[in-house]
């Protein structure tokens, strides 16, 4: 594996979700590991499930991609506007369902939600799409 390949992906990457300012990179973590975090991660079934039962969603895809549609009753928070302001509409006092296109900037929105004092619940392996396309499936049969 080369790092400098890496490097370039994960530039191109946070320039798809709208972070292209990139103005260092880290490649040695060495000693940071007890400064990671981790996430609970959820599936889209298990995300669909807790979207009925009435969970707390931050939607964090770009503000086009709303237009498509939302999970109901959603937040809608476009990922590089969170690092500026996370709380507006969020209840600190339950868990946030986040979810985005595909994985990505939900896990990076988690981030800031978890260094704002919230416990974040991150859908990976699919997306808002995905959870809608269950909700809608799972009313018809």
């Amino acid at each position: 594996m080369n790092p400098g390949e890496d490097v370039e992906e994960a530039i191109r990457q946070l320039a798809r979700i709208g972070f292209d300012d990139v103005r260092g990179v880290i490649t040695d973590l060495g000693g940071w590991e007890s400064e990671l975090v981790s996430f609970r991660t959820v599936t889209v079934r298990e995300f669909a499930q807790a979207v009925r039962e009435g969970a707390q969603v931050a939607d964090t895809r770009a503000p086009d991609e709303w237009e498509s549609g939302t999970i109901p009753g959603s937040v809608t928070r476009y990922v590089p506007d969170l690092a500026a302001s996370v709380t507006d509409g969020l209840d600190r006092d339950r868990p946030v369902w986040v979810a985005c296109g595909g994985g990505h900037r939900a896990t990076i929105a988690a981030s800031y939600l978890e260094s704002d004092g919230f416990e974040p619940v991150v859908l990976v392996n699919g997306g808002v799409t995905d959870v809608l396309g269950t909700l809608s499936k799972d009313r018809t049969t």
